[in-house]
């Protein structure tokens, strides 16, 4: 795949393989973060996409509770499309 991100609702995804790289964590990690609720996720055919700003936040230790866990309406296996704002709020 050529392109490594994609825009959705104004939100920058990037694959997986891009995030390992801007994150230093395996693809493998990512992708149980993903299933966990810690950073957003989404799936375009085969290919997995994850929100870049949730990544860094994750990385920088502000995303460190599910997203699932801070709004009840999300389902633990569901991945969700929610950053933490720096202030704690959804």
């Amino acid at each position: 795949m050529k392109d490594n991100s994609i825009d959705i609702a104004g939100k920058k995804y990037i694959t997986l393989r891009a995030a390992a790289k801007l994150s230093g964590y395996a693809k493998d990690y990512l992708g149980q973060l993903s299933r966990a609720g810690y950073i957003e996720a989404t799936r375009l055919g085969r290919a997995w996409f994850v929100s870049e700003e949730s990544v860094l936040a994750y990385k920088a230790g502000l995303n460190q509770i599910p997203l699932y866990k801070i709004h009840p309406s999300f389902a633990e296996s569901t991945l969700t499309s929610v950053v933490l704002r720096k202030d704690g709020e959804i």
